[in-house]
């Protein structure tokens, strides 16, 4: 029984040609744009967590600055209406606590959209367009 030449599985032995080391090349390729599409889908779903925490502080710092205007109006008006009843000074005070928290959701959302978004994929991206400059055949 005479034995036929069976081709050597991937990644063993030698190519036999142009039409392998293409099909080995676009392999190789696909793995890696596979690679960096599940690192940019992970990154993805970190980027989502972070813009869902920054869209709820948006509605609060909204929320809280409508109740800030509310008050701060109401105690303007209650003063000037009774000049000097010690509840008002309460009405302002909870006003000023509410401008508080509207300027607490501002600084918590200007350091959330700081961040850089996608960092991993963006310094693998930079290695791979490196890697390709410095590539010689």
């Amino acid at each position: 029984m005479s034995t036929a030449a069976v081709p050597p599985p991937e990644g063993r032995g030698e190519s036999h040609g142009l039409i392998d080391a293409i099909t080995h090349l676009c392999g190789s390729l696909g793995r890696h744009v596979h690679a960096l599409s599940s690192l940019a889908g992970v990154e993805a779903k970190e980027a989502a967590g972070v813009y869902l925490r920054v869209a709820i502080a948006v509605a609060a710092g909204l929320l809280l600055g409508l109740f800030a205007y509310l008050l701060l109006l109401l105690s303007i008006a209650f003063l000037l209406a009774l000049l000097g009843v010690s509840w008002l000074w309460i009405t302002l005070g909870l006003g000023l606590l509410h401008v508080g928290g509207v300027a607490a959701c501002y600084v918590f959302i200007r350091g959330q959209v700081s961040k850089p978004v996608f960092a991993t994929t963006q310094e693998e991206l930079r290695k791979d367009f490196a890697s390709l400059k410095s590539f010689r055949l």
